[in-house]
């Protein structure tokens, strides 16, 4: 996990990929987007995903109701090192670039602009899960047919407003491993063709 930074009339170059929360949202100076990256090699290809869930634990509750969306992210990139904004570890995922000296297409991530999955908060409520479906998504990993660089989340109006930030805890998250960032997939294995066998006596 990390998130991509942008701090109005400075280029910043620092990575979160080592912090215990993940920043979403904006401020009257900055706009915040968490990336997420997730191992499925294990999935076999072929096999039929039935559900597949992003689980983000939103400790820090926004103050007002937002829309969060899930993009694909359609670049690859590295999570870095970086704790805290300022910290340019030059290792990770920045607003203007996928690792230290490859730029992204575009500032910001690239990402398909397409929504896979959105959650509306609500204002000023209880620290909770939000859970995102991208069973669609994830098909198209397992089929091969995208790569798989994770997801970028993100609020729907960017609108740089002061006091428009929630945190999810990321999978540095140490007060509780169980809530660090999860996707979980259920699937079938993929049919097996069996050949017809011809005997001759």
């Amino acid at each position: 996990a990390g998130g991509l930074h942008y701090y109005s009339g400075f280029t910043a170059c620092d990575n979160a990929g080592a912090q215990p929360r993940l920043t979403a949202g904006t401020t009257a100076t900055d706009i915040y987007r968490p990336v997420l990256y997730f191992d499925i090699r294990d999935i076999p290809v072929g096999a039929a995903v039935s559900t597949a869930t992003l689980s983000l634990w939103n400790d820090t509750p926004p103050s007002w109701a937002p829309t969060v969306r899930v993009h694909r992210l359609t670049a690859d990139w590295e999570e870095g090192t970086g704790v805290g904004a300022g910290t340019c570890t030059g290792d990770g995922a920045t607003w203007y670039e996928t690792v230290s000296g490859i730029d992204w297409a575009a500032a910001g991530g690239d990402f398909d602009p397409a929504v896979e999955a959105s959650v509306t908060k609500q204002a000023n409520g209880p620290p909770v899960w939000d859970a995102f479906t991208i069973t669609p998504l994830v098909q198209k990993w397992v089929n091969t047919e995208e790569p798989n660089y994770g997801v970028l989340v993100k609020v729907s109006d960017e609108t740089m407003v002061a006091g428009r930030t929630f945190s999810y805890a990321s999978d540095d998250y140490s007060e509780a491993i169980a809530l660090r960032p999860k996707l979980t997939v259920a699937w079938a294995e993929p049919t097996q063709v069996v050949k017809p066998t011809v005997s001759i006596s």
